[in-house]
């Protein structure tokens, strides 16, 4: 047979939703009544007008309800659509440099020597070296030097408002009409600010230091009647000498402890003043800036943007500067967006939530110009909703009011609903053709499918367009390009060329099956033809059920498909293996020629799922593991999503590798408090695990890997301080008296900026990219840390981006070539696939039993926007719905996986 099996790793971190998404829809179908377990509501369908009945029924005090939507594009009408620019072609980049590797990485291995006579701490150990294995190259890395005045002293302040608020927009526009006020012009240039709380100054500003705002909305240029005035104090908590950057990056042991962390944060205030002024900033570190790339679909466009962040390296610091795309909510008429949404989402009721989810949606009514968040979408049209009027002598409808009140602004729509941009103690109705959507509206919520396959296709860039964008847009809207004035006047200045560094790249592994001619590993992969497994999983009693429905918009999409074969019917009910095939490929309809492909990866999944070994390592690339018993483990964490109803736990995975040629890899499953990172019940978790493998090697591991995904680098001491005494434990528990297993606790990162830019056509790959086995551990790492950037995988799409691995915990000692390429061999036993993953595949695992765990809890973590809030109007309330809503998922969640399966990959 033939075939290659998962076409890698795709995790799909950025952009949308965070890490422990949830699922959306079908797309194109309403929200039903007595949603069945395992689907959810949806959200429309994007532009389609399927057959149905019409929108709005009934006369005056009958509500909108939904029906089918009407039979083509007709039926539901709403103001025209306008116009809309796209970016246009971006700025061009300047000449790339010579690939002069970097002088500063000299003197690393000096650095790195001096390293090996301080005292060995298992907690954060140093850097023991570099590795040397593998072809050496030379590359390109997106960190730009940054050069800052001799001397310069950051004056740190915390700004106080009174009267207080809590919300974060609130603040920014206080500040914001702070930096109008002509009594501050003199200090304007000479800081910076967070929007919020926090103002850094390149100079002593007088203390005491407090002025009088008076509050100006957005978009206006006077203060309204009754604008409300706030004492804004600027008080001063600190000093910030820049001299001990230079110190602790210059790699001295002695300050190695310096905590750098507050003047990296004011540079970074510093660098980017100007574009949290110009842009719209989304997550931590990035700026988004208009016009939009395309649209997505559904009201929803795609706009570009850039990261950029300061990091410290080996002599120097940097900035990191990276493309990044986000979605936006279309800046068009609310009647024009609920029109289409009527007409394309079979009859389904606009809400707010439905068609916004949670963006926090903004609009300038066109009748008196004022910007005002919507508070809902209503169930009535203007002829229905009534309300009282004294004006106008008592109840009228909203359609009465606007033609007396506003005789030239006619209501042209009348079918359309209302929306409210009241408050709930005093709510305001208006036409949704009087309202414009502001620009500049991030998009909160969870895409549909065809917007995530049209923003990927937007996002992905090859590296050459990847690097021109940085170097070229990037550094011009950053408004990099010639330091802006906050910069200058502070003296800080970056250089416009990549960093030059050295890299290498690692040998492919050797594998082999228990049959057949040893296959040839090209760019990362290989086929399998004409082999065997090397060992065949046990099948029992088969049963094939095909399932055959009508009402499905299409074939089955994997595991986020919301009208899917419910799984927790085997994993936990049944104890049964299970896996999908869509029929179409099963039986070769439409391409008989990738039939035999299809069955293939379909057996890669089988036998692996019956406890067979698919492929092996040759045992020189298992020897780091071999040396001495040796259980690998993976562990992560999923959490609820925007379509999760409030108060849904998260839930952990830990995995771990049962057999010598570290193929099974079973799975411990915990639900916990949602949204927390660190693993709360891994000390029982450790010990399942610890069990097992005693069970399969009749003997407790002596060397315990521990691989940890989705924590970042400010969660490093939590995972010392929260999991490792929880890992003690479990070794106490089970070991007694015994002596206890070596410990190594590495973090796997995928959520980091770190591009690789080949300088060498010989070395790159056919789209450009950095050939399969990179590995960077000189240049741009930590100064101290053992970290190392590894790409094992091919990019078969866009740039490539690599993992990074840092060692925060070592009682093994493995050396830098030993760890580097034992994760790049590892990377090749991935179970599913004939080819390199991204990920270690004890992470990866984990990774995935946190996804499949996610769908036994397909009615809390994917019900819909619509229906995620709990109710309750106080804060006591809410915490008491919440409290609910978890103990019903633990309910639900019962004894967890059934004991059939438990011990085996089911999840895979």
């Amino acid at each position: 047979m033939s075939g290659r099996g998962d076409r890698g790793r795709a995790r799909g971190r950025g952009g949308g939703a965070p890490r422990g998404r949830g699922d959306s829809g079908s797309r194109g179908s309403s929200p039903a009544h007595g949603t069945p377990r395992g689907a959810s509501p949806s959200f429309g369908s994007r532009g389609s007008s399927p057959a149905g009945g019409s929108g709005f029924r009934g006369g005056r005090g009958e509500g909108f309800r939904g029906g089918g939507a009407p039979r083509g594009r007709g039926g539901v009408r709403g103001p025209p659509p306008e116009q809309v620019h796209y970016a246009s072609e971006p700025i061009p980049a300047p000449p790339e440099g010579p690939a002069t590797i970097d002088a500063r990485i000299n003197t690393m291995q000096l650095g790195v020597e001096k390293f090996k006579k301080a005292p060995k701490s298992v907690e954060h150990p140093l850097r023991p070296g570099f590795g040397s294995l593998g072809a050496p190259i030379v590359v390109r890395a997106n960190f730009f030097a940054l050069k800052i005045r001799p001397g310069l002293i950051i004056h740190e302040y915390r700004v106080d408002i009174t009267p207080k608020t809590d919300i974060n927009r609130l603040k920014a526009r206080i500040l914001a009409c702070l930096e109008d006020l002509p009594a501050f012009a003199q200090y304007k240039l000479d800081v910076a600010h967070d929007k919020s709380e926090k103002l850094v100054a390149n100079r002593a500003l007088p203390q005491p230091l407090d002025f009088e705002v008076t509050f100006v909305e957005e978009g206006e240029t006077t203060p309204r009647p009754n604008a409300k005035t706030y004492k804004v104090e600027i008080v001063k908590t600190a000093e910030l000498d820049t001299k001990q950057l230079t110190q602790h990056v210059g790699g001295d042991l002695a300050n190695k402890d310096i905590d750098i962390n507050p003047i990296v944060s004011a540079i970074n205030l510093i660098i980017q003043m100007q574009s949290s002024r110009t842009g719209i900033r989304v997550g931590r570190n990035r700026h988004f800036f208009g016009p939009p790339v395309q649209s997505i679909g559904n009201g929803v466009e795609a706009w570009r943007g850039y990261y950029a962040s300061v990091r410290p390296a080996w002599n120097t610091m940097m900035v990191n500067i990276n493309v990044c795309m986000t979605a936006f909510v279309e800046s068009k008429n609310l009647g024009t967006a609920i029109a289409q949404f009527m007409q394309g989402s079979y009859g389904a009721v606009p809400t707010l939530s439905r068609m916004f989810q949670k963006s926090n949606l903004k609009v300038k009514t066109l009748h008196l110009g004022y910007r005002k968040p919507v508070r809902a979408i209503l169930g009535k049209t203007p002829d229905q909703q009534t309300f009282e009027c004294k004006e106008m002598g008592g109840t009228v409808t909203v359609a009465e009011y606007f033609k007396k009140k506003y005789p030239n602004n006619p209501i042209e729509y009348p079918h359309l609903p209302l929306v409210d941009i009241g408050t709930s103690e005093k709510p305001n109705y208006i036409p949704a053709e009087l309202c414009q959507i502001i620009r500049a509206i991030p998009f909160r919520g969870k895409l549909d499918d065809r917007q995530t396959s049209d923003m990927l296709r937007v996002a992905c860039q090859s590296p050459k367009v990847n690097s021109n964008l940085i170097r070229g847009e990037g550094f011009d809207k950053l408004d990099l390009i010639s330091p802006h004035e906050t910069m200058k006047h502070f003296g800080i200045s970056i250089d416009r060329q990549m960093t030059v560094i050295p890299a290498r790249i690692l040998p492919p592994p050797g594998i082999n099956y228990a049959a057949g001619k040893p296959p040839r590993v090209n760019d990362g992969s290989w086929n399998i033809l004409d082999v065997k497994f090397h060992r065949p999983g046990q099948l029992g009693v088969l049963t094939m059920l095909i399932v055959r429905e009508e009402s499905r918009p299409g074939p089955w999409t994997g595991p986020g498909d919301q009208n899917m074969w419910d799984f927790r019917i085997g994993d936990v009910e049944l104890g049964i293996q299970t896996i999908c095939m869509q029929l179409d490929k099963a039986i070769g309809r439409g391409d008989h020629g990738k039939q035999d492909q299809y069955f293939s990866n379909v057996a890669l999944k089988v036998n692996t799922k019956l406890g067979g070994v698919n492929h092996r390592l040759e045992r020189r690339d298992l020897q780091w593991l071999l040396e001495k018993r040796t259980m690998v483990v993976g562990a992560d964490v999923t959490h609820p999503g925007p379509t999760s109803i409030d108060g849904t736990p998260s839930l952990a995975a830990v995995v771990a590798s049962v057999d010598a040629d570290f193929f099974q890899f079973p799975v411990s499953m915990e639900l916990q408090e949602g949204k927390k990172e660190m693993i709360q019940n891994l000390e029982k978790m450790m010990v399942d695990r610890l069990l097992l493998y005693q069970l399969h090697n009749k003997a407790l591991p002596e060397r315990v890997l521990f691989f940890r995904d989705g924590v970042s680098e400010g969660q490093f001491d939590s995972v010392l301080v929260e999991e490792l005494p929880q890992i003690r434990k479990a070794f106490e528990r089970v070991y007694k008296g015994g002596k206890k297993p070596q410990l190594m606790i590495c973090i796997c990162g995928k959520r980091h900026h770190a591009r690789f830019y080949p300088t060498d056509d010989r070395n790159a790959s056919r789209n450009g990219n950095t050939k399969p086995g990179t590995i960077v551990d000189k240049g741009i790492g930590d100064v101290y840390r053992f970290d190392f950037y590894l790409q094992a995988h091919a990019g078969l799409q866009g740039t490539v981006k690599a993992t990074h691995y840092t060692v925060i915990y070592d009682e093994i000692g493995f050396s830098a070539d030993t760890i580097q390429q034992g994760a790049h061999t590892s990377s090749y036993s991935y179970v599913r696939a004939t080819k390199a993953v991204s990920l270690i595949p004890a992470a990866y695992y984990s990774d995935l039993a946190c996804e499949r765990g996610r769908l036994y809890l397909n009615d809390f973590l994917n019900l819909g926007t619509d229906r995620s809030s709990v109710g309750g109007r106080g804060k006591k309330d809410r915490d008491a719905a919440k409290r609910e809503v978890f103990e019903a998922c633990i309910r639900a969640w019962g004894d967890g996986i059934h004991a059939g399966v438990k011990n085996s990959m089911f999840y895979i």
